[in-house]
């Protein structure tokens, strides 16, 4: 795999300040993407708040923060994203919480939009399924990839595509009740099993 990840690190943007182009868009009704639908625009607003609901009441578990705070390899993690993606608003404060309480990692945002050649590289069963986090170490080395949702997350929409017995509106439906309910317990295991050494 030849890509240049520092390019795209170098033109990324920090937790925060994809938070501030999201509310300056949604100021104008807009969104991030192509897309400038008002469903899109509905759906950034209704992850503006998953986003702010996960940053004032979410918290790491103290295993996850030891594991984080004793990482002693330098890392990036690069996660493509959109502000129109409800998977994104679940997990993204969650990423954006262990990057923080880890000393060592960097945290560089990109979206996936305006990096096709970036997500066409880390495909999720043929689709450029977000977000997708590429954790590399200062050497721009690739040491894990994650996403673009918890598995269990991921069985309840993989169960739909296979077996449609509900429309989407209702898997989507469930499928936030179910990240409502795990809090981010199941991210975070994932993220320490893939920090483990």
């Amino acid at each position: 795999m030849n890509i240049d990840f520092h390019s795209y690190i170098q033109k990324s943007i920090s937790f925060e300040q994809y938070n501030d182009m999201i509310h300056l868009l949604l100021n104008d009704n807009k969104t991030t993407g192509s897309d400038q639908s008002q469903g899109m625009i509905d759906y950034t607003r209704l992850n503006e708040q998953r986003n702010r609901r996960i940053m004032n009441t979410g918290v790491l578990q103290d295993s996850t923060i030891q594991i984080l705070q004793g990482l002693t390899q330098a890392q990036h993690w690069l996660v493509i994203s959109e502000a129109w993606c409800g998977d994104a608003a679940q997990n993204l404060a969650w990423i954006y919480k262990m990057a923080n309480a880890a000393p060592n990692v960097q945290l560089h945002i990109v979206l996936r939009d305006e990096n096709i050649e970036l997500i066409d590289a880390f495909l999720t069963r043929g689709g450029r399924a977000i977000p997708k986090v590429i954790m590399l170490n200062d050497k721009m080395e690739i040491l894990n990839v994650w996403g673009p949702r918890p598995e269990g997350a991921q069985k309840i929409v993989l169960a739909h595509k296979e077996n449609p017995t509900e429309s989407k509106e209702e898997m989507y439906k469930r499928l936030h009740v179910w990240y409502s309910m795990n809090k981010g317990s199941a991210i975070q295991q994932e993220f320490i099993a893939l920090l483990k050494p």
